[in-house]
């Protein structure tokens, strides 16, 4: 299942390139229904809409260990005049993850719980998202370029 405020994954343009996404879920619309919950096999049928917003990552570990996390929602949300694309999207725009929950390094209430999620899954879900999505691409919502979006690390990777 895929519940109203869960993470999940989706792609987006920024500076004429393409870039993953981490949001939440906000709303999910089945036809014209809003639903909490729906099962994850119908998250791809032509009649799911999804409102979301974007996760504020924030790179932990830049050592990049393949079982450890190294990237963490620091509480805050993307925001932006230009992200307002986010509101309505397709649901096979979107994919589930399943994120390492831990207590929270950095960003807003430090020690509380949050999502961490690993270079090496990110990576590969974009690319499964990609495939999927290559035709579309040029109708994927645009999200504006901030500090922190396109997800980087201090080094810039």
């Amino acid at each position: 299942m895929l519940s109203v405020e869960d993470p999940a994954l989706t792609l987006v343009r920024s500076n004429g390139m393409v870039f993953l996404a981490v949001i939440q879920l906000l709303d999910i619309h089945i036809d014209s229904a809003s639903t909490q919950r729906l099962p994850l096999r119908l998250l791809h049928e032509p009649n799911i809409r999804i409102r979301v917003q974007v996760l504020s990552l924030a790179c932990m570990d830049m050592s990049h260990q393949p079982d450890g996390p190294n990237w963490e929602w620091t509480g805050l949300f993307e925001v932006g005049a230009g992200n307002s694309g986010l509101r309505d999207i397709e649901g096979n725009w979107v994919d589930a993850i399943n994120p390492v929950v831990q207590a929270r390094s950095q960003g807003l209430n430090v020690g509380a719980t949050t999502y961490a999620f690993r270079t090496a899954e990110l990576r590969a879900m974009a690319a499964i998202l990609y495939e999927r999505l290559k035709q579309d691409i040029h109708r994927l919502p645009t999200l504006l370029s901030t500090n922190t979006f396109p997800y980087r690390s201090e080094g810039g990777v």
